[in-house]
Order: structure tokens, then C-alpha cells, then sequence
């Protein structure tokens, strides 16, 4: 072989190598995607497959996937019109707990409900065993709203249910959370306009007790063998702060000496646990801990840090939402990041 055609032949073996390692890592960042997503929709209740059965006027709605409904939340399935459209009509503003549903765009034909008098309605689950229901009826002349009292009492009994005119109707709103852990049809009612009629379906279930404020990690994302100064930032929400907490996750390390916060505060270690105290922080201001030198083992994942805050210095509750942060490392094949779950996901080993 020349001498040219082997400058070639290792110019390209280098460039099939690089192309290799680049695939590698993207496949890796896919998969940690697909996690993270994972891992926030367990905080809801996944309803695919589920199913609302109409009788008396059949009709049914089967719910697609990724489906969501969350802890203390609302599902209101409209028979044939827009989020906004139903907004106006009923003179509501849906809040961030409700899912919306075109009925006809999920059911198809004349949509779902479809109430003209009489009907009933029974929940399913994606096995098809009824979980609430069967309904007390519509009246027969329609023209009504039921609303459910409370999820303790049998969706068949009267005494569980309010009928009211159309305009008592409250979707998306109106359920005291009893805690039962159940998923129940709250409400359905008929309306002036038939494409306004709805059905809404309540998962009473109590959202976890959460802390003021939020935090987000700065940088998002870093190599685990450069030494990077952490920062993570957290501001108050209506109250002030007085103390914060949050954990080292395992592979990521630093020197206990190397932390400090902006106010200053007093910073103490137990384990792996973190705790700032003494600081108060309110309006527009942020506690910022600095923490320098930090690395982590040769690993490519996202990390929480538990973060904790307390507006008296003594309870810690968790924030809602937790930012997270992708340290990764050298690449790896496929077999070794991934497996393939039963139900077809991929996980990070």
C-alpha cells in the first residue's frame, strides 16, 4: 500500500472512530431523556386504555396513549370543541391540573358524552374491570348537571350526587380531596350548545406536601474529570427562607471545605446531607451555594440533589419540581448504558 493511501485509510479509520464515540454518547443522552421524562410522569396516574362506556345513548371513549392525570387532578372530556371555546362557554379558565379532551377528535362520530336524557356512565380500566360506575342517570329530559359529592359514596346511589341546571356546572374545579386513592367520574352534565356537554373524571389522591421556592444547577451539564464550581441557586416564593438542604448524590464528589453560600450562612454536614442555616431570603433574592473542585466518577447520568427548603429553620419539605444535572463520561457501548424493559422502555443500567 502507498504512502498516500495509508495517510487516507488512517484519516478515515480516525474519522469512523470519532463518528462511533459521537454516536455512542448521543444515544446515551437520548436514553437519559427518555428517563427523566419517566421519571416525572410517575407523579401522575397513567390512564391508557382506560375507558368511559355511555349508555342509554351509546357511546364510548376509549383514552390514548400518554394519557396523564395528576394527584389531585381533573380530566374534562368536551364532546366536540376547543379548550378555549369551552373556556368561554362555561366562563371558566381550566387551571394546570386539567387535562382537556376533544371528545370527537379521541372518539370520533357524534364525540363523547352525548347526552340527550338518560344516561349513565362506567369507568374502566385498561383491562376492562369497572373501577366507578355504573352512574345514576341523566334526567330524561336532559337538561341537567350532575355533580359528585364525594368519591366515598357508590357512583350508583343518589344520595352521592348533586343535580343542578346547567349552570351550576363547575368543570375542572369544585372536588374536596379525601385522599382515597381513587379514580372517579365527578361530574358530567348537558349544555345549551351540545358540543359543550362534558364529562370529567377526578383522581383523588393528595398532592405531596412540597417547599417554597425553587432552585435550578448551574452548569447543567460538565465532564466528570473537570473540576467545576457548583452552583446551586435557590430563590423564595412567598415566604422567606430560612434554611435549605440537599444531598451529594454517590458519584459526584467534593471537599466539605470547598462550600459556601452567598448570603453567608452556616453550612453543616451529616452523611452525605447538606444543610445551610441561619441565612433569611425573601422577595427577589436567592440563597447561592458555591461549592468548588467538584468532580464525580467516570459516569454518564443525570443527578438530583434533593433539594429541601424551610421557611421556620426546623421542617424541610422537598421542592416540586427538581432540576437536574448531566454530568457524563467516557463513552461506552450501547449494552453497557441500556436495557430493554418488559413493556418495551429502555432504562439505564
Amino acid at each position: 500500500m502507498g504512502k498516500a493511501n495509508i495517510l487516507v485509510y488512517c484519516y478515515i479509520n480516525h474519522l469512523l472512530i470519532l463518528s462511533h464515540k459521537l454516536m455512542n454518547r448521543n444515544l446515551q443522552l437520548v436514553l437519559l431523556m427518555l428517563t427523566s421524562i419517566s421519571l416525572l410522569q410517575s407523579q401522575s396516574l397513567d390512564i391508557t386504555g382506560y375507558k368511559i362506556i355511555q349508555a342509554n345513548a351509546t357511546a364510548t371513549i376509549i383514552f390514548p396513549a400518554g394519557t396523564l392525570i395528576e394527584s389531585g387532578g381533573y380530566i374534562v372530556v368536551a364532546r366536540n370543541t376547543t379548550k378555549s371555546s369551552f373556556e368561554t362557554a362555561w366562563g371558566v379558565t381550566l387551571a394546570s391540573n386539567v387535562v382537556f379532551i376533544n371528545g370527537t377528535t379521541v372518539a370520533g362520530g357524534n364525540g363523547f358524552p352525548v347526552i340527550n336524557g338518560s344516561e349513565t356512565y362506567d369507568l374502566q380500566n385498561a383491562s376492562g374491570v369497572s373501577i366507578d360506575g355504573v352512574t345514576v342517570g341523566e334526567a330524561a329530559s336532559a337538561g341537567e348537571s350532575l355533580r359528585r359529592l364525594s368519591p366515598i359514596g357508590a357512583a350508583n346511589l343518589e344520595a352521592s350526587w348533586s343535580r343542578g341546571g346547567t349552570t351550576a356546572a363547575t368543570p375542572g374545579t369544585g372536588f374536596t380531596n379525601t385522599n382515597t386513592g381513587k379514580l372517579i367520574i365527578s361530574e358530567f352534565s348537558d349544555a345549551s350548545a351540545f358540543a359543550n356537554e362534558f364529562i370529567e373524571l377526578y383522581y383523588d389522591v393528595s398532592p405531596a406536601a412540597t417547599g417554597q421556592g425553587s432552585a435550578l444547577l448551574s452548569p447543567p451539564k460538565w465532564r466528570y474529570s473537570d473540576a467545576t464550581t457548583l452552583q446551586i441557586i435557590v430563590k423564595p416564593q412567598t415566604d422567606s427562607l430560612r434554611a435549605i438542604r440537599f444531598q451529594r448524590p454517590s458519584p459526584i464528589q467534593w471537599n466539605t471545605l470547598n462550600v459556601s453560600t452567598q448570603p453567608a450562612g452556616t453550612v453543616n454536614t451529616s452523611g452525605d446531607t447538606i444543610f445551610v442555616t441561619n441565612v433569611s431570603v425573601g422577595g427577589t433574592d436567592s440563597i447561592i451555594v458555591l461549592i468548588t473542585g467538584v468532580t464525580a466518577t467516570d459516569t454518564t447520568d443525570q443527578f438530583l440533589f434533593d433539594i429541601r427548603t424551610s421557611t421556620d429553620g426546623i421542617a424541610y419539605l422537598p421542592l416540586q419540581t427538581q432540576p437536574r444535572m448531566l454530568v457524563y463520561g467516557s463513552p461506552r457501548p450501547m449494552n453497557v448504558v441500556k436495557r430493554k424493559e418488559a413493556n418495551g422502555s429502555y432504562t439505564l443500567l
